[in-house]
């Protein structure tokens, strides 16, 4: 069976992320008491980035009632193979469950209690969705095999790599990606307080790399040369309507 195409697929991608810890393999269970400990960091984490303008629990619902009819409608097992949701065992409760999560996501559509947000452990799951660049960008820049790293640039400073890299998004990307860049590491030095922390979470966790410096050094750098980039040759303009 052909997956959907990508605006159908795509369409549907507020509600994966929040059955993340169902990806591999991708089984929902059935009960409550088992799947709500388990995206309750998640929900937590899409309810702090709606804050800043993000995706919002109120279309995650509506994802997980409309993948809900579409299991209705086609079947648990189609669901899963076009749009890479998880099913249950045996497959016919899935949709049932979908609206259970659903009506759960929606809880979080209200501002969660202090004892709410304290309440589940931080997971790497959650706390990738405050660092979708980095986690990619030092994946493919500075993790093995990275461009930043491997070939003509294995002898290569961590400025060499981080000046390639942001030589590589001019002209057309910088000015989407490279403030983020510089907002994401302030915010990684913020939240994460030492080496081994940044560390564990950038390079163990999600296969990135700093090059020959550490992440404490890395990170600093690396938002500083954004902002270079950004004072030289993109000067901003804008119409105040």
């Amino acid at each position: 069976m052909a997956r959907a195409d990508h605006a159908e697929f795509f369409a549907f991608e507020g509600a994966r992320t929040l059955l993340a810890p169902y990806r591999r393999p991708r089984t929902l269970p059935r009960a409550r008491d088992v799947w709500e400990p388990a995206l309750a960091p998640l929900a937590r984490g899409i309810w702090f980035r709606q804050q800043r303008g993000g995706r919002t629990l109120y279309e995650v619902a509506a994802q997980l009632r409309q993948a809900a009819g579409f299991a209705d409608g086609h079947s648990p097992e189609e669901l899963g193979e076009r749009f890479a949701f998880p099913v249950t065992d045996p497959a016919r409760d899935t949709s049932a469950v979908l609206r259970e999560i659903a009506d759960y996501a929606a809880t979080w559509t209200e501002r969660p209690t202090a004892e709410r947000l304290r309440s589940a452990p931080r997971t790497t799951g959650e706390l990738r969705l405050f660092f979708p660049m980095l986690t990619r960008r030092l994946g493919s820049y500075f993790g093995q095999g990275g461009l930043a790293v491997e070939n003509d640039m294995a002898d290569a400073t961590a400025e060499d790599g981080i000046r390639m890299w942001i030589g590589q998004s001019h002209p057309n990307d910088c000015e989407g990606e490279l403030p983020a860049l510089a907002a994401e590491c302030n915010e990684a030095l913020a939240l994460f307080h030492t080496e081994d922390e940044l560390d564990r979470f950038f390079c163990q966790e999600n296969h990135g790399g700093s090059g020959d410096a550490d992440f404490t050094e890395f990170l600093p750098m690396l938002a500083g040369l954004c902002i270079e980039h950004m004072r030289e040759h993109h000067p901003l303009s804008w119409e105040r309507r």
